[in-house]
Order: C-alpha cells, then structure tokens, then sequence
C-alpha cells in the first residue's frame, strides 16, 4: 500500500478528467492506496469532475490548507495586515494579481487582462492553467475583497521591476514560488504564507496516518508541485512538466494527453 499524491492541473485535469484517469484511480482504490490531492487550488475552486474522484485526503491551496476525510488537519493564512498593504500598494501601481481564498478569486483589473491576453497566445499554457476553472462565478473584482476573509493565496503575472516590488513587500511574511513565462516575458508567481507548502501537507498527512515518507508516491508538473516531487519516496514529473521538474523527479512518465498516468502506474507496478 502507498499513499499517492496528485496535482491538479496538467496532471489529471485538462478541461476535465479523462475517462484514462478516473480508470486508474478505481484501479489504485481496489489496489488498496491512499488517494490524497495536492493542489494549488483552494478546495472551493476545485472543479466538480476532479473531486468526483473520490479522494482520502486533500493538499489544498500550496499547502495552506490539509484534509482527511471530513478533518482539517492544518490551516494557514496570509496574515490580514500584509494582505491589505499588497493590496493597496499593488492596485495603486497597476499591478496584475489575485487574491484567492476559499471559494473566490479577488482579481485586479490588469490580471483578467493578461490572463485572457497570455490563454488566447501562449503555446504554453502550463503556468496559467489553474487560473482556469469549471466552476461559475468563482471570480470578483478585487475592489470587492472582503479583508474578514481569509486569504490562502496571492498569485500574480509581473514585470521583472513589479517582482522586485513584490518581493520587498512579502519576502517576510511569505514563501513565494515563480517562474518566467518565455514567450511573454512576465514572471508567473504564487505567494502563500511561510510554513506552507504542498511537501509539508505531504507530511502532516503522512504524520496523521503513521505512514513513511518512502511509502509515497507524488505526480506534479507545475512550479510548485518541485519540493513535492523532491519529497516523495517516489517523485513522477508529467511529459508537459519544465527540465528543472524533470531532473528533480525519480520518473517522468507521458503527459495527460498520452494517459502519462495510467502508464506510470504499470511502470511502477503501483
């Protein structure tokens, strides 16, 4: 028995889950393994189709928010008082981002314009693919932010001089994850609060059962899925994952157009 890690998107969602994946996982739940998501994506924005999967456990937001079953084994948020001086100052310079708490993505004027800008041109759509989503009305202007709530997540699409910005407003409050989007020339980055991330609700879960880090497995293709993969006992990278996910992990199996998972798990002997 293993207990097996999924991303989201990219990994076992593309605009819905293939019939290949909801294959598998019934294999994996008859096989006797613990089935746990690993997203970026707060649990309330997760699509339908992915949480009909049936999972044990759930790694939700980067890390800032862990389940089993019906128990919330961890939260953790950004704190309010640097959620509204980021706010205030990105809104003042223009800036592109999101604030994302449970259900809601609070999203800057100049984020939905990028955002639409960056899906309709990119040929690679990886580091902009959560920012998708099957579920309605999860998006509202950020002017409409309610600072009672809380907030599991900042995401942003910068210039290489706004990063530097960010960064001097969250390096302390905050573990930030980024990466250049080539053919556009801005960086890509997701900020969540320090002592969260997608490696260490690994754990408090793994702790939570008693079960070793060695008994694992985690598949990821994104930026932040890197500490995960490195993590597991067994890290798989997804065929559409960056070199730098690729080198960290143990297998790199095809992507989720080439039923990546289905054959990994043969591979594996899962």
């Amino acid at each position: 028995m293993s207990i097996i890690f999924f991303d989201v998107d990219g990994t076992i969602y593309d605009s819905g889950v293939p019939a290949y994946v909801r294959d598998a996982f019934a294999y994996l739940k008859k096989s006797g393994h613990i089935l746990c998501l690993n997203t970026g994506r707060a649990k309330g924005i997760v699509p339908a189709s992915v949480l009909e999967l049936g999972f044990n456990g759930m790694v939700t937001g980067t890390g800032s928010m862990v389940y089993f079953g019906d128990k919330l084994l961890f939260e953790n948020y950004i704190p309010l008082n640097i959620i509204k001086n980021a706010c205030q100052s990105f809104l003042k310079r223009n800036m592109a981002f999101c604030i994302e708490t449970y259900d809601i993505m609070y999203e800057s004027k100049r984020m939905s314009e990028l955002r639409n800008l960056m899906l309709k041109k990119s040929r690679d759509r990886s580091q902009l693919e959560h920012l998708e989503t099957d579920v309605i009305n999860i998006r509202e202007p950020v002017d409409s932010f309610d600072f009672s709530k809380n907030v599991i997540k900042i995401s942003y699409l910068l210039t290489h001089y706004e990063d530097e910005y960010l960064h001097h407003l969250l390096n302390d409050a905050c573990f930030i994850l980024e990466e250049k989007i080539n053919t556009e020339g801005y960086i890509y980055g997701e900020a969540v609060c320090k002592g969260s991330s997608k490696s260490r609700g690994a754990q408090i879960i793994c702790d939570y059962l008693n079960i070793d880090r060695k008994d694992t497995v985690a598949f990821g293709d994104g930026m932040n899925d890197l500490d995960l993969i490195e993590w597991a006992g067994i890290g798989v990278a997804m065929g559409n994952s960056s070199d730098d996910i690729k080198l960290a992990a143990d297998f790199v199996c095809g992507d989720i157009a080439e039923d990546g998972i289905a054959a990994a798990i043969r591979s594996l002997e899962l």
